[in-house]
């Protein structure tokens, strides 16, 4: 990268997919055509197709996040261990 303007336009790019894939929350961004991408011309398609893997992702964050919530209600630490019991009924 030599001058100023092209690692402004880089670092701007950076963070701007960072801030992406936090806010939609999403593994991969992927762009199709990216000698196309330029600021105020952005252009993106969002896979929507749950794998397997993202569902079982899914509810184990789910479960974290629970047991977090209720840690944080009963004044424990999040870096506290505890003992935990899960019962799951077969439907």
């Amino acid at each position: 990268m030599g001058d100023k303007s092209e690692m402004k336009k880089e670092l701007y790019g950076k963070e701007f997919l960072k801030i992406l894939k936090e806010e939609v929350n999403v593994k991969k961004i992927k762009f199709v055509s990216p000698e196309r991408w330029t600021h105020g011309d952005i252009c993106f398609f969002l896979d929507t197709k749950i794998t397997p893997e993202l569902r079982e992702e899914g509810i184990i964050n789910d479960c974290i996040r629970k047991i977090q919530s209720m840690k944080k209600k009963l004044g424990i630490n999040q870096d506290d261990k505890i003992g935990i019991k899960w019962t799951i009924k077969k439907l």
